[in-house]
């Protein structure tokens, strides 16, 4: 087993804010709208998922985990490396699984992806160039 020293399965980052999710929020896709006094603005999407008692809607959404944690943070085959954005993601640790180690001569391909860190080019705004 050969470990790189750019994977990041955990970015281990400790809570600063906790929201409870009220019992009587439909299901659905939502995103947190986080702004900086700068007037920066970014949104986190998550999913709030129907009781467990049963079916809430007419409709069926389903949102595949493993196709969406496949394609986080993709980005080195579809933009420039040198990117704001690329050099963000690589600065963090943020790879893709489209995205090869950093710092490794034999060229292996990144191999982890969790829901456990940032995936900056899943969220509402981002824009493919």
């Amino acid at each position: 087993v050969y470990l790189h020293d750019d994977d990041l399965d955990d970015a281990a980052w400790e809570p600063t804010r906790e929201w409870t999710v009220p019992s009587d929020l439909a299901s659905g896709t939502y995103a947190f709208r986080l702004a900086t006094p700068s007037g920066a603005v970014d949104h986190v999407p998550f999913v709030v998922t129907p009781p467990q008692s049963g079916p809430t809607a007419d409709v069926l959404l389903v949102l595949p985990t493993f196709s969406y944690l496949a394609y986080a943070n993709e980005h080195s085959l579809w933009s420039a490396s040198d990117a704001p954005e690329d050099k963000y993601l690589r600065k963090n640790r943020l790879h893709g699984l489209y995205d090869k180690h950093l710092n490794d001569p034999t060229g292996d391909g990144v191999q982890y992806s969790s829901w456990k860190r940032p995936i900056m080019n899943m969220r509402p705004h981002y824009q493919w160039r």
